[in-house]
């Protein structure tokens, strides 16, 4: 998943289209990685994230989201990620 993840914070901001798209695929992997992918650093600039507070709803409309991914620990689930996300980005700040 981290490497999913990286070569898309690679890409920069010019993904988020397809992140947004990401979010409702019927693929947990995909809606996963992208959940991940709004809160993780840029490859170009470590101090600004892929997604800000304006990103925070679309996150967070998957925290009713109970599909898992194989190798997360027991429980960990898209939801519970998406709400954590979602309270990171909405806190963010010039994102």
């Amino acid at each position: 998943m981290d490497f999913l993840v990286k070569d898309i914070t690679k890409i920069g901001l010019e993904a988020k289209p397809a992140l947004a798209q990401a979010l409702s695929s019927p693929v947990a992997l995909a809606r996963m990685t992208a959940v991940l992918a709004y809160q993780a650093p840029l490859a170009s600039d470590a101090k600004k994230s892929m997604g800000g507070p304006a990103d925070a709803a679309a996150v967070l409309k998957l925290s009713g989201d109970k599909g898992t991914v194989r190798g997360f620990p027991a429980g960990a689930t898209v939801g519970k990620e998406a709400a954590r996300v979602a309270a990171v980005l909405k806190k963010k700040v010039g994102s």
